[in-house]
């Protein structure tokens, strides 16, 4: 029986953080895409800021945000643009489904570069027939395969027949998440910490785009505190009648904004002692103590002396 494999990490990590979100009040109807630009490698040992691009236009009006290793960055991408150049689906619900066809056969030829390969199975097939041959090789790869999935995301943006804004977020061995009732949606290690910003804001698609704007950047600025995502970042308002992608801000403007965002109050002003004073903790607290003192007076000589007799 083969041994349990192990494998080392290759090409870095999914360290990153992409979001992306609907703005869907006339006249403008846009989509507000945000990024770190920090590009880690050697398994997540060493990162350098302001050097990776995590976004590539695969169709007119479509646009993928990528998370995963760097190499698979650039298979998975290139995949989707060759995938995209022909006929494709008007509908969107039919478009999502086929950018998945895509995603499975490329994920499928990544999982044979970069995990297969270590334990010379040859191809996805030999793989799925250790099913049978092999249980507990099968079981021991699979686990890697499952490892390998969780840092492969793509988040899809774009607009359908060149006017209606849509979001999804393809992962793992082809999950797909349609993220346009909520109005955005995240991917990367920043994810979980993006997402609860966006949701305490909360987002809101209908509201100014100004707004939308800041609540994404917000979002970006809570997710730094993720491992590996990147202190740098880009922004984009996308447009279907733009000829080509427009940037709205980059450094060292945005670095601007995050020091006003840093300035804004934790607690707001006036809520400590209105809090106090409409729970009387400062009665509270002297008549806690003074029960407290109450209940542990040390006795005094005369007592000790007599409860000793």
């Amino acid at each position: 029986m083969a041994s349990k494999p192990h494998r080392q990490p290759k090409g870095g990590r999914d360290l990153t953080i992409c979001i992306a979100g609907i703005h869907d009040k006339q006249p403008s109807r846009v989509i507000i895409a945000c990024f770190d630009r920090r590009l880690t490698t050697m398994g997540g040992i060493h990162s350098s800021d302001g050097t990776a691009w995590k976004m590539k236009t695969v169709r007119k009006n479509w646009w993928a945000l990528l998370s995963g290793k760097t190499s698979d960055l650039t298979a998975m991408g290139y995949a989707f643009e060759e995938g995209l150049k022909d006929a494709v689906p008007e509908i969107f619900i039919d478009f999502a489904r086929y950018c998945v066809g895509i995603y499975k056969v490329e994920r499928r030829k990544l999982v044979e570069t970069e995990v297969l390969s270590d334990y010379d199975v040859n191809s996805y097939e030999e793989y799925l027939s250790l099913k049978a041959s092999d249980r507990d090789f099968y079981d021991a790869i699979e686990a890697k395969v499952k490892d390998f999935d969780q840092g492969l995301n793509v988040l899809m943006c774009g607009f359908e027949r060149d006017s209606i804004p849509h979001i999804f977020v393809i992962s793992g061995p082809g999950n797909l998440a349609f993220c346009d009732a909520q109005g955005y949606g995240v991917i990367g290690t920043g994810a979980w910490a993006a997402q609860f910003s966006l949701d305490r804001q909360p987002y809101d698609k209908w509201k100014r785009l100004g707004e939308c704007i800041f609540a994404v950047l917000a979002a970006k600025f809570t997710a730094e505190a993720a491992e590996g995502v990147g202190p740098d970042s880009v922004l984009f308002v996308l447009d279907p009648e733009w000829n080509k992608l427009q940037a709205l801000l980059k450094e060292p403007a945005l670095a601007g904004y995050k020091e006003k965002w840093k300035a804004l109050p934790r607690i707001p002003d006036g809520i400590v002692d209105d809090l106090e004073n409409s729970l009387n903790i400062h009665d509270m607290v002297t008549r806690m103590r003074s029960s407290h003192a109450e209940a542990y007076t040390m006795p005094s000589d005369s007592e000790t002396s007599e409860d000793q007799q």
